[in-house]
């Protein structure tokens, strides 16, 4: 798969992109065969034979030959390499989790241990058996494990699990500009459509059909601002949230419930 063409659009904050379209393939069928790149490096992308590949998420790459060795080269730390930034020892973290978006809004360089903490996870533990039933929130800096004082039930739990990142850390995933799963409302933003404050909304709309969402990342001031209805829920004898219909809510102990299907 090569790039065949593509498509320059001025985002809303006046950022200049190029929506790159490869050759389309089973893993990358028409509607999926493309990334977002700088325009500043337009020339430079489409003299290139650049590949999605399907690696624990769907990045952006080329083989290069040396000798008899061929390596693997990712354009989001050739971007990096052409701003003359050092990436020697670090990650190159695509901050709303697409990896086929490497415009340079959405690359940081970071330490790995950094780039571990960006992403979406349940993060608190649950002890559930005969002897004891409680929800605790924890993290791990540096190897150490770092405890907050236990809950009763799911929905206090996602509160003081958030709260807990943000005081003991100084890096967290930014749900509100979280687009894995979201790719249309993502190529609103990058082709002009839309505005970074429309997209906060638009995300927000999706969590907000399913509290478990709203709950683990605080969201509950923003959904006000913008006048956003939570779709229904409660607790059930156990503590965990439900829907309407007695579903768990959870996406990490029920797959269905994820907004992202």
């Amino acid at each position: 798969m090569s790039v065949i063409y593509c498509e320059h659009y001025r985002q809303q904050n006046d950022a200049d992109i190029i929506k790159v379209f490869c050759k389309p393939t089973k893993n990358f069928p028409i509607g999926t065969n493309y990334f977002y790149a700088p325009a500043e490096y337009e020339d430079y992308i489409m003299s290139k034979c650049w590949y999605l590949i399907k690696n624990s998420g769907f990045y952006v790459g080329r083989h290069i030959k040396s000798g008899f060795d061929t390596t693997l080269s990712y354009l989001h730390i050739e971007v990096k390499n052409l701003l003359n930034e050092d990436t020697f020892g670090y990650d190159v973290n695509h901050k709303n989790l697409c990896e086929f978006d490497d415009t340079f809004e959405n690359l940081e360089t970071i330490e790995h241990k950094l780039n571990q903490v960006c992403k979406m996870k349940q993060g608190y533990g649950i002890i559930d058996n005969a002897k004891a039933h409680y929800f605790t929130p924890s993290i791990r800096i540096d190897g150490e494990l770092i405890l907050g004082s236990s809950k009763h039930d799911e929905l206090s739990v996602c509160l003081a699990q958030r709260d807990l990142e943000l005081s003991k850390r100084s890096y967290n995933v930014d749900p509100l500009n979280y687009f894995r799963g979201s790719d249309d409302i993502l190529d609103l933003l990058r082709t002009g459509k839309i505005d970074s404050e429309e997209s906060k909304v638009m995300l927000l709309q999706k969590y907000a059909r399913n509290v478990w969402y709203i709950a683990r990342y605080n969201l509950f001031e923003e959904c006000e601002k913008y006048h956003i209805d939570i779709a229904p829920y409660r607790l059930n004898v156990g503590g965990y949230l439900i829907d309407s219909s007695g579903n768990l809510l959870n996406p990490y102990k029920n797959k269905k419930a994820s907004v992202f299907n």
